[in-house]
């Protein structure tokens, strides 16, 4: 199972399983399980790419965008080309 530091802690992302007969679109599980983990203080800085969350859940690559985007509409990441998406901290979010 694919293990990510953050925050000085190991979790596994694999551990939140998406529901695949639920109505909410993949994409939306995916966004929701990875705010509410960077909610929580466990993932910070540099979040895993979409080809990584595609893996990591057992989802296309297009669904990984999709929620990095959710993320991003959402005020929580932002992305720096050919660096990757970081965790915006919470004093830096908009609305703060």
């Amino acid at each position: 199972m694919p293990w990510m530091a953050a925050g000085g802690m190991l979790w596994c992302m694999a551990e939140h399983q998406l529901d695949l007969d639920s109505p909410v679109p993949l994409p939306q599980q995916l966004a929701a399980v990875l705010r509410a983990r960077i909610e929580a203080g466990e993932l910070a800085g540099r979040i895993p790419s979409a080809n990584d969350l595609g893996a990591d859940f057992s989802v296309s690559r297009d669904s990984g965008l999709k929620a990095i985007a959710l993320l991003k509409s959402w005020g929580l990441v932002t992305t720096a080309r050919g660096k990757g998406t970081f965790v915006i901290p919470p004093e830096d979010r908009p609305g703060s």
